[in-house]
């Protein structure tokens, strides 16, 4: 099944069409429209987080049954930069936050990096890799062989109780967690 059938069924499911679909979950109808006439797969992986979210499904869900899928705009994790950037969501920084502590001025420094445009300076890898809680190690890992952050929740209980309702719906995305719809 394609990302677009799948979203078909979704919205069909949810007794929605696709502009009740956009207004409700906040994507912008000229979006939906465009991946339909271009037939495209090719989706911001915020914006999946956010289908995934409305729906209650994991972001595995639009992968399952076809590997090619994942042209999510791919984040792939096998470059340096976009493990930067995989760890530092994960850990709940903003770009603004880790370029503060890593010395810069602008978060336009570590989008750069985390955009492979720019590398970071050697000294600041380990300050880096301090910084994001990981060893060094992992920020040069590729997707398969990198060790999922969230697998040893235990440790993120201490950010949980902080966190704010939106980290914790991303978190219970990621980890392909129920959604809450109301209540508790």
């Amino acid at each position: 099944m394609t990302f677009l059938e799948k979203l078909d069924s979704l919205i069909r499911n949810k007794g929605l069409n696709k502009h009740s679909f956009a207004k409700e979950c906040g994507i912008p109808y000229t979006t939906i429209d465009y991946w339909y006439r271009q037939n495209t797969d090719k989706v911001k992986l915020d914006t999946l987080r956010l289908i995934s979210e409305f729906f209650g499904v994991s972001l595995n869900y639009w992968k399952e049954d076809e590997s090619s899928f994942f042209n999510v705009q791919q984040e792939k994790f096998s470059t340096f930069g976009n493990n930067i950037r995989w760890y530092r969501e994960a850990k709940g920084m903003s770009q603004e936050e880790l370029a503060l502590a890593l010395g810069y001025k602008t978060k336009g420094s570590v989008n750069k990096i985390e955009q492979n445009v720019t590398k970071l300076p050697q000294p600041k890898i380990k300050l880096c890799a301090e910084i994001l809680g990981v060893p060094v190690s992992r920020l040069f890992e590729d997707s398969e062989s990198k060790e999922d952050p969230f697998e040893k929740f235990e440790e993120y209980l201490p950010y949980l109780a902080q966190a704010d309702q939106t980290t914790l719906r991303n978190i219970r995305a990621i980890l392909g967690m129920p959604l809450k719809t109301g209540g508790k």
